[in-house]
């Protein structure tokens, strides 16, 4: 069993690296596109024109009340960096 094992793990490694290898030889160049989809606020924006079409006043996940706590809690240290770097 331990032999099966053994040669298992060695033909994986040996199919992932024969993948590998030919991007490591000089002068490989390979493009790779990814579609770029905002930086991840559109979640929240989605969601949230999701509860306004739907006539929601607030959302189940973070209610209204804990969206204002974490403003302020964001507005408190924007002021404490706006302190320090004016120091």
């Amino acid at each position: 069993m331990e032999k099966i094992r053994q040669g298992t793990l060695a033909q994986t490694a040996q199919q992932r690296l024969r993948d590998l290898l030919p991007m490591l030889r000089p002068g490989h160049i390979e493009t790779v596109t990814r579609t770029y989809v905002g930086n991840g606020y559109h979640y929240e924006a989605d969601e949230v024109m999701r509860r306004v079409r739907r006539g929601a006043k607030e959302g189940a996940v973070m209610p209204i009340s804990q969206g204002v706590a974490m403003a302020a809690l964001m507005d408190q240290a924007r002021a404490s960096w706006a302190e320090r770097s004016a120091h």
